[in-house]
């Protein structure tokens, strides 16, 4: 099984995508990880070989033409490595690995490590409001997160 992570490798996301990636423990998983040209600097080990990754034009700022590229970036990546999953994280990663899952029809899971609305505005709100649907499930750490989450009136699996 492939799984293609989607996320800015950034502060916390980078160690959770990170530690996901290293120590899982199921050697008939593959990852691979796409993430900004801006984040991080060293590669992702494991089992003491580097994780396939690529960059793209992922920002947290909103710009339409740069997040059109980006999507078609990742549209293009997820045909060339033909992922069973896809993961995606936070909110840029979230939008933009959700439609691109949902346009390629790939299956996708989608982690808020915390809904951009939170700290920045309502229309970042808004646009992540629109794409529940397009995801197959939705992993909450926290039950705030999951309290404010798009799915909230939905009953969480456990």
């Amino acid at each position: 099984m492939k799984i293609m992570h989607i996320g800015q490798l950034i502060g916390g996301l980078d160690v959770y995508i990170r530690n996901s990636v290293a120590y899982l423990n199921d050697e008939f998983i593959d990852f691979v990880i796409i993430h900004g040209k801006d984040d991080k600097s060293r590669p992702v080990i494991r089992n003491n070989n580097i994780v396939k990754e690529y960059t793209v034009s992922l920002s947290r700022s909103l710009n339409f033409w740069k997040d059109l590229l980006c999507l078609i970036q990742v549209i293009k990546l997820i045909v060339k490595e033909r992922p069973d999953k896809i993961h995606c994280h936070s909110a840029k990663g979230g939008m933009i690995g959700r439609v691109a899952g949902l346009l390629t029809q790939t299956k996708t899971f989608y982690t808020p490590h915390a809904f951009s609305f939170l700290s920045s505005s309502l229309f970042s709100y808004a646009l992540n409001s629109l794409f529940p649907s397009y995801s197959d499930f939705y992993f909450c750490f926290h039950s705030m997160v999951y309290s404010f989450s798009p799915v909230a009136s939905s009953k969480p699996s456990h």
